[in-house]
């Protein structure tokens, strides 16, 4: 009993040290406000495909034919990168390059993440078309709604995917591009999508969806070839 007292206040020590982490990231970084009026509650896992993505995906999986090793050369990192399993994994307020965010991620993951619920991605630029002159503020690069959970990943490929992924293009300078999810509370009837990506205030549609603040997020940066 006293073990899992311990085991139990150690994890809540552990998440809320988090959430004041990714929390003090989004505001460095100027997120809040620029962006969203309260910062996540949590970091979430976003993971893109490696070079070598096919082969470590089916790692994951647990494939039992091993690959070739010359068909899954080694993924060239730089020292921002975090890896898992050859894949790319966000760490907030890194640097990555377009080449390496041009896909949709293929693993979104959320500790304590409902399988009750149903969940919102967004990922947005609000650096459009620079920092300097933020007047297409925020770029929508996705919005999928509806999306269910199931052990801690977020299913987004069963959601309703309203604004398909825009890899980042910064014309400029370098620019910031963040992922939110919210908790929708339940599944909701799949909004209309906006007639332009550029000009979405995630606030405004957070209030109009009744979706409160972000649950989770994340953030990079890329720059301009």
């Amino acid at each position: 009993m006293l073990r899992q007292a311990l085991l139990l206040f150690s994890l809540v020590v552990l998440n809320m040290a988090e959430a004041d982490l990714i929390a003090q990231k989004f505001r460095e970084a100027e997120i809040v406000p620029d962006v969203v009026v309260h910062p996540p509650r949590s970091e979430l896992k976003v993971l893109f495909e490696g070079a070598d993505g096919q082969c470590a995906r089916d790692e994951i999986r647990g494939g039992e034919e091993e690959e070739d090793e010359s068909l899954c050369p080694p993924r060239p990192l730089s020292s921002d990168q975090v890896t898992f399993f050859g894949n790319l994994q966000v760490e907030p307020g890194a640097e990555y390059t377009q080449t390496d965010t041009a896909r949709l991620p293929f693993q979104f993951d959320l500790q304590g993440a409902r399988e009750s619920s149903f969940y919102t991605i967004l990922m947005v630029d609000p650096d459009a078309p620079s920092r300097d002159d933020p007047r297409f503020r925020s770029w929508l690069h996705l919005m999928i709604v509806n999306v269910p959970a199931v052990r801690g990943t977020l299913k987004h490929l069963d959601g309703d995917t309203i604004v398909p992924y825009n890899g980042p293009t910064p014309p400029k300078g370098i620019h910031r591009y963040v992922f939110l999810v919210y908790d929708q509370k339940g599944q909701q009837k799949s909004p209309t999508a906006p007639g332009s990506r550029g000009g979405f205030n995630v606030e405004r549609f957070a209030q109009n969806q009744k979706l409160g603040d972000p649950v989770a997020g994340t953030f990079f940066y890329t720059r301009a070839r």
